[in-house]
């Protein structure tokens, strides 16, 4: 999933200055999600992790690239949590688009794959792209969109438990036939189940779902919910605990209405995520992938620090992948000038 990991005693190394750093991003303004600060500082980086953020240049040798920074800030790569890489485009030409806007994580969605591919020929395509740059991690779907005839001879437990067991594939994507999981399909549920014991989580799709039926959907284990078009809705999703992913695309232009949960609602944003969910090619050269959703917030009126944090720190919890990407150490980053101001 990620590549050349840098071990332990290589990072304690270059943390001390006994090793030299591969990359060293000098006197930029670093975006610290954790703290939710703006603060001065230089940034060492071995392999696919960073070893030290502060002010001693000790990490800096002979062959080390270095990159000045003053003026700019710095920032955690951008994380897409919900995408479908086939809307007239895949993921090789996806990765090239988005890569270039900041966003050095996306999580996809597998139905097109699956349903051509099955799952050995999807399991030969995750295996291939291992070498593409970035980060393409992978959901799988439990069922199709609609029922179709064959359907459960096509979505068979072992298959969908073999793909689960792969290190890219983090967890089972959205259920969009909600119902099944009201009514406790026992596939799904036992399905579920496995996900969760193995460290991963269950993404979800609540379109149209009462606050009522929605405790049901929770119950069985699901983890998020993309589908709020009203911020009453977000709140509804937030409150029963779910990761609440705020949309914003082609697909549905819905986010100033979604932050007024933030605006209006003062709500905590610690659990909230940015999606552009399925977006047209056009839209993405317009308006921008990941980085267009920060920007979108920021002009709506919220704090530049809680939007980052909703695509870096925030999505990488949910991930459960908090400790590899999302903040301090993370496999890339983003570097630019002032455009979002400090606060």
């Amino acid at each position: 999933m990620l590549k050349r990991r840098a071990n332990r005693y290589e990072l304690i190394e270059v943390s001390q200055g006994k090793r030299p750093a591969e990359l060293f991003i000098r006197n930029g303004t670093v975006i610290n999600v954790y703290s939710g600060e703006y603060l001065p500082a230089n940034v060492a980086v071995y392999r696919d992790r960073i070893a030290y953020v502060g002010h001693s240049e000790q990490a800096i040798g002979a062959d080390t690239v270095v990159i000045e920074a003053e003026g700019k800030y710095v920032s955690p790569g951008f994380i897409e949590t919900h995408a479908h890489p086939w809307v007239l485009y895949n993921p090789l030409s996806h990765t090239v688009k988005t890569l270039s806007l900041g966003t050095t994580t996306v999580v996809n969605d597998n139905l097109f794959f699956y349903l051509h591919m099955g799952a050995h020929g999807f399991k030969r395509m995750v295996e291939e792209l291992r070498e593409v740059p970035g980060n393409n991690l992978w959901v799988v779907r439990l069922v199709s969109q609609a029922d179709y005839i064959g359907e459960r001879e096509w979505f068979l437990p072992e298959d969908v438990r073999m793909l689960l067991d792969m290190e890219e594939v983090i967890g089972t994507a959205e259920v969009t036939r909600w119902p099944l999981l009201y009514q406790g399909d026992a596939f799904l549920i036992e399905t579920i189940e496995y996900a969760k014991r193995l460290g991963k989580f269950s993404d979800g799709h609540t379109a149209g779902c009462s606050y009522e039926k929605l405790n049901s959907i929770v119950a069985a284990g699901i983890s998020a919910c993309h589908e709020a078009i009203t911020a009453q809705e977000a709140l509804e999703r937030l409150r029963l605990g779910m990761w609440t992913n705020l949309r914003n695309s082609s697909l549905r232009p819905d986010l100033e209405e979604l932050v007024q949960a933030i605006l209006k609602g003062k709500v905590s944003t610690q659990r909230l995520l940015m999606t552009t969910d399925g977006p047209h090619p056009a839209f993405i050269e317009e308006e921008g992938f990941v980085n267009g959703l920060v920007r979108k917030a920021v002009q709506l009126g919220v704090p530049a620090i809680q939007a980052i944090q909703m695509v870096t720190v925030n999505a990488a919890t949910f991930l459960r992948l908090d400790e590899v990407i999302g903040a301090r150490i993370f496999s890339f980053f983003r570097i630019w000038n002032g455009l979002y101001r400090k606060r």
